[in-house]
């Protein structure tokens, strides 16, 4: 039981680290995302300010609103995709919480029946040791 417990915490602290990693993408990628929005913003909130644009200055703003608008896209699709995997690495977290708590009960219980078995067989031998007139 020993080693099992060892193993079940090992996979336990694995899968904390993992839970974490998934979440410190997901932030990132939601930062990301923030970002684009804000330089999508700050693009049309020039675009609308500066009326006497040339052609080829608001054609080139317009591309780069596009490349901005596909990456917003992209990223977006990411973080929800990182977001299920977050989600997913969360409950193979509480799960394997769930079984090294099982673990630890069982073995506490085994600890338990063989401390009561050394008590019974030592009162046992103690009993076996008085003589028959004291019975």
């Amino acid at each position: 039981m020993n080693n099992r417990m060892r193993r079940m915490r090992r996979v336990l602290a694995t899968q904390r680290q993992i839970e974490r990693l998934s979440l410190w993408h997901l932030i990132g990628t939601e930062a990301h995302i923030s970002d684009l929005k804000e330089r999508q913003h700050q693009l049309i909130s020039f675009t609308h300010a500066e009326f006497a644009l040339s052609n080829a200055l608001r054609a080139s703003i317009m591309r780069r609103l596009e490349r901005l608008g596909e990456a917003l896209i992209e990223a977006r699709s990411q973080s929800e995709a990182l977001r299920t995997r977050h989600w997913e690495e969360k409950r193979r977290l509480r799960r394997a919480e769930r079984l090294t708590r099982i673990l630890e009960r069982h073995a506490m219980r085994e600890e338990a029946s063989r401390h009561l078995a050394e008590v019974l067989e030592l009162t046992a031998h103690q009993i076996r040791k008085l003589p028959a007139s004291s019975l």
